[in-house]
């Protein structure tokens, strides 16, 4: 067997691996192909384990484990040999994101994909409890979002409750603390109905976005989920009641896995159950497989992006691809930029922040002939290029809306807008890790579409080739702005545990029970009344009795245009100037 620039071989088992998927602590996941041609997610734990017999055994029994649970909704271990020189399991492949990324990406689930996700899960538990298990880890993380339906996860702390196998012991507390049922939380041995709580306060995140017994730390959290009683008014009637029965603090009033399949209403058939930007996310994942597939040699370090307890945990049976988590080897590519490090080779959100939008193009080949030449900066994310006959926009980060047919550009899930009464083309790819945000042209006069796409694959070729990157050090262009703010600042000012959203390259939110607008622009010297935070001017504007905006320049640019930062407040606070200012204080001592 041939072996790659780590020392592994590109053959395990009897499966031919295409990619490295990602790596953790445990060990490497691989994309492999079977001789049949079915793609597999292949796990093989580090050399460094396989001296240890204590490990071996825990291995061979986990994937006994999850040998035991049919496939329907779970991803299905196919093949093993815990006994090879260095372990190995070999599980269904799954294209989709996490419930976890599902939420990041649209926020709540709509009430149809709910009903559609409870039905799901409650059958996959039916499963693995008829198969004499419990999961004890059921989290949005260990649910993938097929394009069929849900799948569950990582059985890496599940254990047998025919008694035959314990891997762990009464007192130890394991999961993750939001999702934990009251008897995790105490220490005290967790069975089937423990997942039944869990399923229960799944779906009440998956309807409203929010766990039912939230709290600022983990220990707030446990102490909520022992004696928090959850408002359960925001789920849909038909739910309400059946997960109210499931969330019972004591373990002998919860229904089992059956009885409530048998209380839920069921699922219409639906070809897409999901939110568009999941079902984007799974065709973008699919794409990426077909492209690994075809390609003549293993593509190491290349992610497409595991779940996260995949790696980190021994979950032989939880090997699937999705979107949340896992790391990956950065690919060794021949080529570097200008500054000696190498190019990316995919297209994620920090790549492309690092690009500038009116240098990426720059003497690119137009459509008709010619090249292009920037014409006017329209901010962080935008810049207008001209040629004879050609006018051409180049986006980085738009949102992905509208009507669309689907295309492949460079490898990526891409596609295509119609084109209006004008004749305009719109052609975007999708960001790997971001699949809300775009990289987009749009060219005028263009009713085929030709022309944006062929602008559109120079730009990704651009990109991935590490070109037009940003010069200034001190820009808020490459600065993503979700990581410019202490966490712990933004939750106690919005009020809660804030669900975070990325709206735009340079846009980012804030909310709970208030709201927060963390925005980078170009713009004009900013107007309003003058307040100092942290030795810096800023320009203050109160927009309501709930409602503030800050803004101030971080850099000028050509005069009168200066780098804009933009903080806006909202909430039911007496003073709402007050809170916008101490998360302004916040941000500044974050930016360059």
């Amino acid at each position: 067997m041939g072996t790659d620039e780590h020392g592994d071989s590109r053959q395990i088992g009897r499966y031919r691996l295409l990619a490295q998927l990602g790596s953790g602590g445990m060990g490497r996941v691989y994309l492999g192909r079977a001789p049949d041609g079915q793609l597999v997610a292949i796990k093989r734990m580090h050399a460094r384990f396989a001296d240890d017999p204590e490990f071996r055994a825990r291995f061979r029994r986990e994937v006994e484990m999850s040998m035991r649970v049919p496939g329907a909704y779970t991803a299905a271990v196919l093949d093993a040999d815990p006994d090879a020189a260095i372990p190995w399991s070999a599980s269904v492949f799954i294209a989709g994101p996490s419930l976890r990324t599902a939420l990041e990406l649209s926020g709540p689930l709509p009430e149809q994909a709910v009903g559609r996700l409870a039905v799901g899960l409650a059958a996959a538990l039916a499963e693995i409890h008829h198969a004499g298990l419990a999961h004890r880890d059921l989290k949005p993380g260990n649910v993938i979002l097929a394009e069929d339906g849900p799948r569950v996860i990582d059985f890496g702390i599940a254990r047998a409750t025919d008694g035959t196998t314990e891997l762990t012991h009464a007192g130890d507390v394991l999961g993750s603390p939001a999702f934990m049922s009251p008897e995790q939380a105490e220490g005290r041995q967790a069975g089937q109905d423990s997942d039944i709580f869990s399923w229960a306060a799944l779906v009440v995140t998956a309807a409203t976005g929010r766990s039912p017994c939230p709290g600022n730390s983990a220990a707030q959290i446990l102490y909520n989920v022992v004696h928090h009683e959850p408002d359960l008014r925001m789920l849909p009637p038909g739910l309400r009641r059946v997960v109210e029965m499931c969330l019972a603090k004591d373990p002998a009033l919860r229904p089992t896995a059956h009885q409530v399949l048998r209380e839920l209403p069921s699922a219409d058939p639906d070809p897409q159950p999901w939110p568009p930007p999941v079902h984007a996310a799974i065709a973008q994942r699919k794409a990426m497989a077909r492209e690994a597939l075809s390609a003549g040699r293993p593509r190491y370090g290349w992610k497409i992006g595991i779940a996260v307890g995949a790696v980190a945990l021994l979950a032989v049976g939880a090997i699937a691809v999705g979107m949340s988590g896992g790391t990956a080897s950065p690919a060794p590519l021949p080529a570097t930029t200008s500054s000696g490090s190498p190019p990316p080779n995919q297209l994620t959100k920090q790549i492309v922040l690092d690009v500038d939008p009116c240098a990426l193009l720059d003497g690119a080949p137009a459509p008709g002939g010619g090249v292009l030449r920037p014409e006017k900066v329209n901010g962080f994310d935008v810049c207008d290029y001209r040629t004879a006959g050609y006018e051409v926009s180049l986006f980085l980060g738009r949102l992905n809306t509208g009507t669309r047919t689907s295309i492949v550009v460079e490898g990526l899930q891409g596609f295509t807008e119609p084109p209006h009464s004008s004749n305009r083309c719109t052609a975007y790819v999708l960001l790997q890790d971001t699949p809300g945000l775009t990289v987009a042209v749009r060219v005028e006069s263009d009713p085929s579409c030709d022309g944006g796409k062929a602008v559109l694959g120079e730009a990704v070729r651009r990109i991935k080739a590490g070109h037009g990157r940003w010069t200034q050090p001190e820009s808020l262009g490459p600065l993503d702005p979700c990581a410019a703010a202490d966490t712990a600042v933004a939750d106690r000012l919005v009020g809660g545990t804030a669900k975070v959203r990325q709206t735009g390259l340079h846009h980012c939110t804030w909310q709970a029970s208030a709201a927060l607008l963390l925005m980078f622009r170009h713009g004009a010297e900013p107007s309003g009344t003058p307040v100092q935070a942290n030795g810096i001017t800023l320009h203050q504007r109160q927009i309501s009795s709930s409602e503030c905006a800050l803004e101030w320049a971080h850099r000028p640019l050509t005069p009168p245009f200066s780098e804009v930062v933009h903080i806006q407040y909202a909430g039911s606070d007496a003073d709402p100037c007050a809170k916008a200012r101490d998360f302004a204080a916040a941000v500044i001592v974050k930016l360059p």
